[in-house]
């Protein structure tokens, strides 16, 4: 038997279809836009939060706190990177009779994790300067860390001291190495003139930046050269471990003494050396 419907039920069975097909229409596009930020809010912080501090500095952070720990280099995870400004140069982190300059310092503040555990560095601008934050449990120890073994210099021969500073001068660096082979000289004086020289290796400048330190700061400096006694250090070489690479070594002269250190063995030199040492980058980076 043929069923045919009323020619009228026609329009009704129509204008249904149509309801129908806007409805799967109109739930389409949001079906579609849901995926889309789903996946936005699923992505990583550290995705954004990294995507402009140089590798090179991730590197030589996560190196340094290889060393500390005793953890592999490849088992500690970037989780964090995000550029924050310190209160002053010794980014908000001054040891006990350190002289910090006061000026804020833009920088970072960078995370790193291995499982449950998790260590914060501060550095500058340019990483030359960084520090990791304490993190103290109820026993009084900072976990994960190791405490660094000092290293037992040898001496530097004689052959190889730097001429002495000239009269009118109070301190000096010699950095010299890399894998560019970089040569700059960085002098202060007693007037607070401090000359920073990129040298051929003739001896002769290519570049030369001068700057003016307030004397105060130069006293300052000064006084916790002999404080920390630097002299009793006179011609220690602190040697890079053997088989590094790219390292920078650098020479410290004050008008009674030398230092040679290696910066890859930087964490484990003495602690009034490395407290000089910082003293020194933050007294250079901010003049």
């Amino acid at each position: 038997m043929k069923l045919e419907l009323p020619s009228r039920s026609l329009p009704l069975a129509t204008t249904a279809l149509i309801l129908l097909g806007l409805g799967l229409g109109a739930a389409a596009p949001a079906m579609a836009l849901a995926t889309p930020t789903r996946i936005q809010a699923s992505e990583p912080a550290s995705a954004i939060t990294t995507a402009k501090i140089a590798p090179e500095l991730v590197a030589t952070l996560r190196q340094d706190l290889s060393q500390r720990t005793g953890i592999a280099a490849n088992q500690l995870q970037l989780v964090e990177a995000k550029s924050q400004t310190w209160p002053n140069g010794c980014l908000g982190l001054a040891k006990p009779d350190e002289m910090c300059t006061q000026a804020m310092v833009d920088g970072w503040r960078v995370v790193f994790a291995n499982g449950n555990r998790r260590w914060v560095y501060r550095t500058n601008g340019n990483g030359r300067t960084y520090r990791l934050e304490p993190s103290v449990s109820r026993s009084g120890q900072v976990p994960g860390l190791v405490k660094p073994i000092s290293l037992k210099p040898v001496q530097i021969p004689v052959a190889e001291l730097p001429s002495r500073l000239p009269r009118g001068v109070v301190f000096r660096a010699i950095a010299t190495g890399g894998f560019a082979g970089q040569h700059i000289q960085t002098t202060l004086y007693q007037d607070g003139k401090l000359v920073r020289e990129q040298l051929r290796p003739t001896g002769t400048a290519i570049a030369t930046q001068v700057r003016q330190v307030p004397l105060a700061q130069v006293r300052q400096f000064m006084a916790l050269v002999r404080r920390h006694q630097m002299q009793r250090l006179h011609r220690a070489d602190y040697r890079p471990t053997p088989g590094s690479a790219d390292f920078i070594t650098t020479t410290l002269s004050c008008q009674s003494c030398t230092v040679r250190y290696a910066d890859s063995v930087q964490a484990q030199l003495p602690a009034n050396l490395q407290t000089i040492i910082q003293s020194w980058n933050a007294l250079t980076i901010a003049a």
